[in-house]
Formats: structure tokens, C-alpha cells, sequence
């Protein structure tokens, strides 16, 4: 499908080099997608609650509209594996969207896909929502999504100090990176999906 021919409320499909990232369906909740919210190296990073059952989740998963909320599987194109997921909440009247990005199987970190995938949603979200701002909150003991926003383009905008409990209760700093859509354009070096 085209991006460009999208409606509000329909299924996304955007490809990317290695992957097909994709609007999540019920049928997509599988004991691999579930074993992920029960993986403490998964879950470290990300602020839900563990352990959510099959059902809860294919509630999680109903509860994006395609509108201004979308929850994007992503899957390799080799094999159709599905390695991770996206969930990007947008505010239409300040045209801005936060990103998460979760790659739940480990055997993909540190290979590039993070990069590959934020990219593509990153396009979708300035060239197809007309958003004006992507955001990305990350907790200060992350440094691969760190490294990951500056590669990307994205600017540290300031520092939420101990705005969330951790897993063992403890309080943690969030980071909060910005990128704008015109710092996007300007510089293709930065983003995959960048263009002059």
C-alpha cells in the first residue's frame, strides 16, 4: 500500500530495507509476542506493566484507532518473523507525536533495525500525519536509544528528573528528544528516511 493514498482509520503498511512494519491485528498477539512483556531485558525500557496476559494485550492491541493512535508490528521480510513492535501517539492540534520503539527479540539489538524501522514511521508521521514534531522519552540507562535519537536527528530537549518508577520500584530520569520535521528534511545524512 501507499502511504500516500492512507485514510484515518485504516491499516498502515510501510516498507522499509529488511522489514514490513505494519498495523497490528489480534491474530498478530502470539506466545512470542506475549513472552515479551514477561522479559525483564525487554520490559527494562519500557513503561507498561509486565507480565499482561493474552487477553490484555489483544485488548492493548484494539485500543489503537489508526487515527492518532497506531501500535505498528514489525516484521522481517526474509522470514516474516515478527521481532518487534512501534507505538506512536499523536496530539493532531500541536501536530507532534511520541514514538516508542521495542524490538522484543534480542537477537536483533544492536543490528540497525531500531534505526531502519523509527525512520520509516518517522517519514509516516511528517509526510503522511503532516505532523510537525516526533518525541521520544527515553530513561536516562538507555544509552542505545540515546545514540539511537542523535543518529537520527533527534535533540536532547531537557531532562525529567526521577518522573517514573522502575521495575524494582526505584525512581527513574526520563530524557525527552525532539526532532522537527524541517531538521528531518534538511539533513538526509541523519535519517534513513531523511531527504534534502
Amino acid at each position: 500500500m501507499e502511504t500516500k493514498t492512507w485514510q484515518p482509520g485504516e491499516a498502515v503498511h510501510l516498507d522499509a530495507p529488511r522489514t514490513i512494519i505494519r498495523t497490528m491485528t489480534p491474530a498478530d498477539v502470539t506466545d512470542r509476542y506475549v513472552a515479551w512483556f514477561s522479559d525483564p531485558a525487554v520490559m527494562h525500557h519500557i513503561t507498561m506493566p509486565m507480565n499482561l496476559t493474552h487477553a490484555e494485550l489483544v485488548d492493548f492491541v484494539n485500543s489503537f484507532d489508526n487515527i492518532d493512535r497506531f501500535h505498528f508490528g514489525v516484521f522481517l521480510k526474509e522470514n516474516g518473523l515478527h521481532i518487534g513492535w512501534l507505538k506512536l501517539l499523536c496530539d493532531p492540534f500541536n501536530r507532534k507525536g511520541i514514538l516508542t520503539t521495542v524490538i522484543g527479540d534480542s537477537a536483533y539489538w544492536g543490528r540497525g533495525i531500531g534505526f531502519e524501522m523509527r525512520s520509516a514511521v518517522i517519514d509516516f508521521m511528517f509526510d503522511v500525519l503532516n505532523l510537525h514534531k516526533a518525541i521520544s522519552m527515553v530513561y536516562s540507562d538507555n544509552p542505545r536509544t540515546h545514540a539511537l535519537n542523535t543518529k537520527l536527528g533527534f535533540s536532547l530537549e531537557g531532562i525529567l528528573r526521577e518522573d517514573e518508577t522502575g521495575p524494582s520500584g526505584e525512581r527513574r530520569d526520563v530524557h525527552v528528544f525532539g526532532l522537527l520535521v524541517h531538521e528531518w528534511r534538511k539533513a538526509p545524512e541523519s535519517g534513513g528516511g531523511a531527504r534534502p
